[in-house]
């Protein structure tokens, strides 16, 4: 006993495409929506990020070897923060590098980072080194312990 012809598995199959296609796009609105990022959906705001230093030992200006693009390193207990909005990072290390055009910075050496925002009191990283991306102020860590604080 046959249930479906051929054209009606045909429509089940691609009916069944369909709601596989859209369940897959409002997993990942759901990620995105959850996931403390604002206005993932509009347009985004361009936000000026500033970067302070408030401490190195030792800085140069230097070109990197890979792509050519103006480093500034800076050696030697190093404390700057990055602010971008409403997000503040403090990052302390033995040494970094910004890249001023892929506005990348490089922290390696007892790297520490506390991240402030309106909305939390904060949270501090501990890596061996990291890489933040000062335009979208988001990190990639390698080794790391995470503490979490509330400020009063």
């Amino acid at each position: 006993m046959k249930l479906f012809n051929g054209k009606k598995k045909q429509k089940m199959n691609h009916f069944s495409h369909l709601i596989k296609k859209s369940l897959f796009f409002l997993l990942i609105l759901f990620n995105f929506g959850f996931s403390g990022q604002k206005n993932v959906l509009y347009a985004q705001q361009t936000e000026i990020t500033t970067i302070t230093i408030k401490n190195a030992r030792q800085t140069s200006y230097k070109k990197s070897e890979e792509t050519g693009n103006d480093l500034i390193v800076l050696e030697g207990s190093v404390e700057l923060t990055v602010q971008k909005g409403e997000t503040t990072s403090e990052i302390s290390a033995d040494n970094i590098n910004y890249d001023r055009k892929t506005e990348m910075l490089y922290a390696q050496g007892n790297v520490q980072i506390t991240t402030k925002s309106s909305a939390s009191g904060g949270e501090t990283t501990y890596a061996s080194s990291l890489l933040l991306n000062t335009s979208t102020n988001l990190f990639f860590i390698i080794y790391f312990s995470m503490s979490m604080f509330s400020i009063a």
